[in-house]
């Protein structure tokens, strides 16, 4: 029955906090055609197994979060995909808040340091899709050794649709929340 197809997937939120994704139609649809694309393609990544049509649960009011049905080892890998991305953009902030004072009383005009320096965040906002796309590898390498059975076509295409999509989000501010899983998976929560 449809009921108990629906307990065996997890609940995933993706949120839209940020104003490009979510001013205009044409703008969020186009986001959401992106996730459409995105998240079979993930799924083909660390599962052997055909992913299911995604289902919609719900949009909240507020920013704009949309309830997705997926897979519960999706969700699960998923989500150590946006840690790693978050923790990488974090660092970026922290260090741009740091050096920014710190930049404008050691660096004074000097071109040559503060062409550098802006050279320096382009390169740790580029490792932030980097460190993304390691993690994908790294994801679908482990899932290859325990299913031999999972996709091998097209691995740098999906990996690179999927870190573009993972870390426009992530740079953006918007979220993705693990809302429920079955509870014979439980542990991934």
């Amino acid at each position: 029955s449809d009921k108990d197809e629906t307990n065996e997937k997890a609940i995933i939120s993706l949120i839209f906090n940020h104003e490009s994704n979510t001013s205009a139609l044409k703008n969020f649809n186009v986001t959401l055609t992106k996730w459409t694309k995105v998240l079979p393609l993930y799924h083909q990544l660390i599962l052997s197994s055909s992913p299911e049509d995604i289902e919609l649960h719900g949009i909240e009011s507020g920013s704009i979060d949309i309830l997705l049905g997926i897979d519960p080892n999706v969700a699960k890998a998923l989500m150590e995909i946006f840690k790693a991305g978050i923790e990488v953009f974090t660092a970026y902030l922290v260090y741009k808040t740091t050096m920014k004072e710190i930049t404008k009383i050691a660096f004074k005009d000097n071109q040559k340091l503060l062409e550098s320096e802006k050279e320096r965040e382009k390169e740790m906002l580029r490792n932030i899709k980097l460190v993304i796309q390691d993690e994908l590898k790294k994801q679908h390498n482990d899932a290859r050794q325990k299913d031999n059975q999972v996709s091998t076509e097209s691995i740098n295409v999906k990996i690179n649709q999927i870190s573009e999509a993972v870390e426009e989000h992530v740079v953006k501010g918007n979220e993705l929340k693990l809302i429920q899983v079955p509870e014979k998976n439980e542990e991934i929560l």
